[in-house]
């Protein structure tokens, strides 16, 4: 059973994850007003691949990222919604950049990036977040996990 306090945890989390969020796109978009085409898509990718890291953190602990290690993904309605609307937005960043201004080996990774979003906000429609098994993803848990990270 949760007491009182550990309600005041996971509510202080799911908040500081949103603040982080928040100020990740704001301070991404900020800092592509004056920057070259190139370097706003690159900060874009940057602020893409931590909302990841942050969204996923076993994932990012079986690739040796270890800031989020004591977390399970938050895979609740509202977490969703918000990953679903922040893709939405980096849609809408990476359509500021004009894919011609780019060079040809930069377009290649705006069109990679760019349909990795696409398929994301498409795929939201169709709710496979309600499908907990599929041919690549099952039940997580601690041992399954454990196989894959180092502990020292």
């Amino acid at each position: 059973m949760l007491c009182s306090y550990d309600l005041l945890g996971l509510m202080f989390m799911r908040f500081s994850n949103i603040v982080v969020l928040i100020l990740s796109l704001l301070l991404t978009s900020l800092a592509m007003a004056d920057n070259s085409p190139e370097q706003r898509l690159h900060a874009l990718i940057d602020a893409g691949w931590e909302r990841e890291m942050q969204e996923s953190p076993t994932w990012a602990s079986v690739l040796g990222d270890r800031r989020f290690h004591r977390k399970w993904p938050d895979r609740s309605f509202e977490a969703l919604e918000r990953s679903h609307q922040a893709n939405v937005e980096l849609l809408r960043l990476l359509d500021a950049i004009d894919p011609a201004t780019l060079s040809a080996a930069e377009r290649i990774n705006y069109q990679l990036f760019r349909r990795d979003c696409e398929v994301r906000v498409e795929g939201y429609q169709f709710r496979w977040y309600l499908v907990p098994l599929n041919q690549r993803e099952g039940i997580q848990d601690e041992g399954s996990l454990a196989d894959s990270l180092m502990f020292k």
